[in-house]
C-alpha cells in the first residue's frame, strides 16, 4: 500500500489520494501547491518544493502530526501567515533566490514548541539574528542541532543566536561568513566556546558535535585552545564533553606543529576528530 507520495502540482484539483490508509510521507513539487486532498490528520513527513506562499503554510497548518517537514524553494515577496506546528521536531528551509529577503518572514511565521532540528541552506543571504531569536523564544523549544549553510553572520551575531539556546549538541557551520575567531576567543563581554574562567560562561554548553566546512582563517591556538577545553570540560558541573569535530578547509591553511600536535593527543584520548584541507586529511 502506498506509503510515500512524491506529486508534482499542476495547479489542477487533484483528490485521488485523500483516502490512502498507509501515507504517511509526502513530496510537493511545482509553482504552487493549490487544491489537493490528502489524509493529513496521518502525515508525519511532509517536504515541500514549491514556491514558499501562504499556500504552503496552509498545508503545514493542515497537518497537525507532521514532525519533519522541509520547505526547499523559499522566494517570495509576500507576507506569510503564522502558523504553529505541535509536533515539528525537525525544520528545513532551503533558498534559491539571494536577493530575495525572506528568511526574517519565515522565523516570524513559525512557532515551534517542541523543535529539535533546524536547518538552513541558503544562497549568500544575512542571517536574521533577532528574528531566529525572536523565533527560540516564542516557541520555548529546545534546539539540539543547528545546521547553517552559505548564509552571511558575524562572530558577536554568531555568538548571540547561539546564548538563547543552551539546549544545542550539534553544531555545523558549512561557508558561514563569519568571524569564527570571535566565537573562540576568551575575553568579556562574549560567551566564548572556550572558557578557562568563571566569569566568561561556556556558550552551548551542552555542545558534543561541531563540523566547520569552507574557508577558515582562525588563529591554531585559539582552535587548540577551544578543542581542549570543550574535551576536558566534562570535569565542570552541567558541561558535556565534546566528542566530535571536523573540519573541511578550502584555504591552502597549514597547520603547525603545535596544533597538530593537540589535535593528535586529543585523537589518542578519544575525540574524534576530522581535519582536511583541500581534500587532504591530515587526520
Amino acid at each position: 500500500m502506498l506509503q510515500y507520495l512524491n506529486l508534482w502540482d499542476n495547479g489542477q484539483p487533484l483528490n485521488i489520494f485523500s483516502i490512502a490508509p498507509r501515507l504517511t510521507t509526502v513530496r510537493l513539487e511545482g509553482e504552487e501547491p493549490q487544491e489537493i486532498a490528502l489524509p493529513t490528520n496521518q502525515l508525519t513527513k511532509l517536504s515541500v518544493s514549491c514556491r514558499l506562499s501562504n499556500q504552503c503554510i496552509k498545508v503545514l497548518s493542515s497537518c497537525p502530526n507532521v514532525t519533519h517537514c522541509a520547505f526547499l524553494w523559499l522566494s517570495d515577496h509576500r507576507r506569510l501567515i503564522p502558523v504553529c506546528a505541535p509536533l515539528l521536531e525537525s525544520l528545513e528551509l532551503g533558498f534559491v533566490d539571494e536577493y530575495v529577503d525572506i528568511l526574517g518572514r519565515v522565523f516570524d511565521c513559525f512557532t515551534l514548541p517542541v523543535a529539535r532540528e533546524l536547518s538552513i541552506h541558503a544562497t549568500g543571504q544575512y542571517f536574521p539574528e533577532f528574528n531566529f531569536i525572536s523565533l527560540v523564544s516564542r516557541s520555548s523549544c529546545s534546539l539540539q542541532s543547528l545546521s547553517l549553510s552559505n548564509l552571511k553572520l558575524g562572530g558577536r551575531q554568531l555568538i548571540n543566536c547561539l546564548r538563547v539556546i543552551p539546549s544545542l549538541q550539534k553544531l555545523s557551520l558549512r561557508h558561514v561568513l563569519t568571524d569564527i575567531d570571535q566565537v573562540f576567543r576568551e575575553s568579556e563581554p562574549y560567551y566564548s566556546l572556550t572558557s578557562s574562567s568563571s566569569s566568561t560562561p561556556y556558550l552551548i554548553p551542552n555542545l558534543k558535535s561541531f563540523e566547520w566546512i569552507g574557508h577558515f582563517y582562525s588563529d591554531c591556538t585559539l582552535l587548540v585552545s577551544f578543542l581542549r577545553s570543550r574535551w576536558e570540560a566534562d570535569a565542570l558541573p552541567g558541561i558535556a564533553r565534546l566528542e566530535s569535530v571536523k573540519f573541511n578547509i578550502y584555504d591552502n591553511y597549514i597547520p603547525d606543529g603545535f596544533a597538530l600536535d593537540h589535535l593528535g593527543y586529543l585523537l589518542d584520548e578519544g575525540m574524534k576528530v576530522e581535519f582536511v584541507i583541500l581534500g587532504k586529511r591530515w587526520l
